[in-house]
């Protein structure tokens, strides 16, 4: 009895949880290492972005880190990864800038946290954010409930607000969504549209996903056709670009998506 009682007052005194430890990971080998937990923490946000998962931040790095430095902060509770902030710090005017790891392409971006974990978690990588050695932020893709903006005080950045793109939340219905996120002069201007291509032929709609024979053709397509429209963002060199294409179509070839087709 006397060791069970013993054994009873440790566990109520023992502390749950270890501390969160942090750190900043600086080397390509290193990040390469994280890919196990990585995109775990990823599927755990509000709104999870595939241009943060582990791969395709990796891939992007390799392509066009060029003379940037790599500044991924990462918080661990013992062993286990518990948060990160995948920022890599370049020059721009004689300056040193931290960006996420993606630039323009990490739509969406924002710190991350495992499930469980309180904002302290946040809180430490951002202050590991403010103390770091730069000039300046510019962090592209924040949506307005980003958990970073919440963790820096409220004067540490100066949001600019942008169209929140590109995902749309479909699960109320698609007439709910259409109805909500278009006016009524923008529905009738699609009808009226639709009404002029019914001239030409039968309009048809369908949802599916992609076909092993049409996947190609049509990613390679978009990929191309959003690097060139993209504001703020400079194409990929030319010899660089097939061996990046080949290696995305690879990689999202990987998930499963929906498109609509017409």
């Amino acid at each position: 009895m006397a060791n069970r009682a013993e054994r009873l007052i440790h566990m109520a005194t023992a502390p749950q949880e270890t501390a969160v430890r942090i750190g900043t990971v600086s080397s390509e080998s290193d990040f390469a290492g994280l890919a196990g937990p990585w995109d775990g923490l990823v599927r755990a946000m509000p709104r999870p972005s595939p241009f943060l998962l582990h791969s395709w931040l990796l891939e992007w790095w390799r392509h066009y880190g060029g003379d940037a430095e790599l500044a991924v902060h990462v918080a661990y509770r013992g062993d286990r990864l518990v948060g990160a902030l995948p920022l890599s710090v370049g020059r721009r005017f004689g300056l040193r800038v931290s960006e996420f790891v993606g630039g323009t392409w990490a739509l969406l971006a924002d710190v991350l946290v495992a499930p469980g974990e309180d904002a302290s978690v946040a809180g430490a990588l951002a202050e590991r954010l403010a103390s770091s050695d730069h000039d300046f932020a510019d962090l592209f893709g924040l949506t307005g409930s980003s958990r970073l903006v919440a963790a820096l005080p409220a004067d540490a950045l100066r949001l600019i607000e942008r169209l929140e793109a590109p995902v749309l939340d479909l699960s109320p219905g698609w007439d709910t969504v259409y109805d909500a996120k278009l006016s009524p002069k923008a529905r009738r201007t699609r009808r009226r549209r639709k009404r002029l291509l019914e001239t030409l032929g039968t309009v048809k709609h369908r949802s599916r996903a992609p076909t092993k024979s049409s996947r190609p053709r049509s990613r390679r397509r978009s990929a191309s056709m959003d690097c060139a429209g993209r504001a703020g963002t400079t194409p990929p060199a030319s010899s660089r670009r097939p061996e990046w294409s080949s290696t995305v179509l690879r990689y999202f070839g990987l998930l499963t998506r929906t498109c609509r087709d017409c």
